[in-house]
């Protein structure tokens, strides 16, 4: 990928508005794109939604957050901008296929016997 693609633009916002509930429409008036424009050329060049993207690196968060720190699933929820954590959850179990409780539980678990 080309280091003026849109991939490292986004990534910028998201280490600064990771906590927010981000729509597309904000990060296209924040990079100064039409939302539309935005979702073509990022598809284009990463071969996934924006939506897509984003949330996947708010999985890889909470997944650090699950492991590493003892936060509840609610303020890990809270902490990456969803207001609801039932979609949370929901966003959580179509990229990992278990609920963040069960990721927790099952790969703490591993961790110890791998010391």
């Amino acid at each position: 990928m080309r280091k003026d693609g849109l991939r490292p633009k986004v990534d910028d916002y998201l280490l600064t508005h990771m906590h927010q509930g981000i729509t597309v429409g904000e990060l296209a008036d924040h990079l100064g794109y039409h939302e539309k424009y935005l979702s073509a050329r990022f598809k284009e060049e990463t071969g996934q939604s924006v939506k897509k993207y984003v949330d996947g690196r708010k999985m890889e968060r909470a997944k650090y957050l699950l492991l590493n720190t003892d936060a509840l699933v609610m303020e890990i929820a809270e902490n990456l901008g969803y207001a609801e954590v039932q979609n949370f959850y929901h966003v959580f179990k179509g990229f990992t296929n278990c609920t963040p409780t069960e990721f927790r539980a099952t790969y703490s678990k591993k961790q110890e016997f791998d010391v």
